[in-house]
Formats: structure tokens, sequence, C-alpha cells
């Protein structure tokens, strides 16, 4: 469970390998239909990129603990290995510090920890296999 400036401190510390970032929600349909992507990505590459994944569940009733049950059953059935946090803001803070209206959204990092590429759902549609792993693939193969 970690805010939004502890997932870029984890980001930060992924240096030399390319970082993505996927934020979602269990009530996110899109999102949920992506999710085996990022983690056929994190399995397929993880000693080149560092898959985080970034749950949005959190809506600032009571702790982020109590909705922790809904994503990690997911998460479980996904046999999701990579990093897994569960937003310690609610979803709100989060939409409006990343200048975000709504979810799927997914950030790419290069090697050196610089964003790259927000891939927002409400600019246009976009999946791993047409824009993300192109992305992705093409930082790892910079020096």
């Amino acid at each position: 469970i970690l805010n939004w400036e502890g997932l870029q401190k984890l980001v930060a510390d992924a240096k030399g390998r390319v970082a993505v970032v996927d934020l979602w929600s269990t009530q996110c349909g899109p999102c949920m239909k992506e999710f085996p992507h990022l983690v056929e990505l994190h399995n397929t590459k993880k000693s080149e990129v560092a898959c985080y994944s970034f749950n949005l569940d959190y809506i600032g009733q009571g702790k982020p603990e109590d909705v922790q049950a809904a994503p990690l059953d997911f998460l479980k059935n996904q046999k999701a290995t990579l990093p897994n946090i569960l937003s310690s803001e609610k979803d709100e803070v989060i939409y409006e510090k990343l200048q975000l209206d709504s979810i799927p959204a997914v950030f790419v990092y290069d090697r050196q920890g610089k964003l790259r590429k927000r891939f927002v759902g409400e600019e246009r549609e976009f999946t791993y296999q047409a824009d993300i792993l192109p992305l992705v693939e093409t930082l790892i193969d910079e020096n």
C-alpha cells in the first residue's frame, strides 16, 4: 500500500530497466481485459522491464486495507507475481494529481526513469499489443 510518490520511488529504483505502470481498478472492465498482457510482459521480460500494477479501488471510505480483497482475488486469478500496489490515496486524488479523467491508464518510463508516454483511456482506446509493447521494445533497444 503506497501513495503515487512511493510508487515513483520504485520506478526510480528500477533505473536501467524500462518501467511500465498500469493503473487499474476491479470496477474497470477495460482495465481487467488488458491486465493479462501486463502479467505476460512481466513474465517474459522481467530482466529488462519493471512492471507495476497500481490499483485504484480505494475511494476514501475506511482504510485502503478494507478494499484489498477484490484486487487480491483478481491478482491471484491472473497469477500476477509483479509488484502490485494498492493506492493509499483515494482514487479521486490520483485522478486529480495525474490529470486523468478515467482509467485504464499506463505510464511507460525509459531506462533512465523518464516518463516517455502516458496511455490514457479517455484519449483513445489503447492495447498492450498495438501500443504499449512496441514502445517498450523500442525503449529496450535504446542505449
